[in-house]
């Protein structure tokens, strides 16, 4: 009975993701700061300055070698992408210690995947151990099926070398982030 409500609190607590709106915000450049110049001293541009000040080259791509080994950690939920207006229950009287309670319960979830092959649950106090098995990798995006008390799972994971998208299902996609989960009782 206690991996039955574990499983639906896990499952109830993906569906409570669903309405999340937010989009995971995008990163300012920051422009250097000019330094201080008399007029006099600007030249006019020329086209070898141009070639000079080409935009810089993006990083190289994640191989699927890199997905595989950037995937073994602990990896929380990313509590921010959440959103800030996820369904809510209707007979919450007070719809903002809801949410409250919704983001406390999010940010002591986590997932643990190791090199040897075990996978490991946190939910709170709560820990559940089992293993995994990458059946598919493509590029950064891996299939993986999970066996987690006698249940087995299977997961979709997009691999960047910040964060890991979490798809199981029809379930709202979970956005983790690397670091333990938040322990029960401290401050959020």
């Amino acid at each position: 009975m206690p991996t039955r409500r574990l499983t639906v609190l896990f499952i109830s607590l993906f569906f409570m993701t669903a309405c999340s709106s937010k989009k995971p915000a995008k990163t300012e450049k920051s422009v250097p700061e000019a330094s201080p110049t008399k007029p006099a001293e600007i030249e006019p541009k020329t086209e070898k300055d141009d070639a000079e000040e080409a935009p810089a080259e993006e990083p190289e791509p994640l191989t699927e070698e890199d997905a595989k080994s950037i995937l073994i950690g602990i990896w929380r939920v990313d509590v921010k992408s959440l959103g800030k207006k996820p369904e809510v229950d209707p007979l919450a009287d007070d719809e903002e210690a809801a949410m409250a309670v919704q983001y406390r319960t999010m940010a002591m979830v986590a997932f643990e995947f190791a090199p040897d092959g075990r996978f490991t649950q946190f939910l709170g106090q709560q820990v559940l151990s089992g293993k995994y098995k990458i059946e598919k990798a493509n590029g950064t995006v891996l299939h993986i099926k999970t066996t987690v008390a006698g249940r087995t799972s299977k997961v979709t994971v997009t691999v960047s070398e910040e964060n890991l998208m979490l798809k199981q299902g029809d379930q709202p996609t979970l956005r983790l982030e690397r670091g333990a989960p938040k322990v029960p009782g401290s401050a959020p």
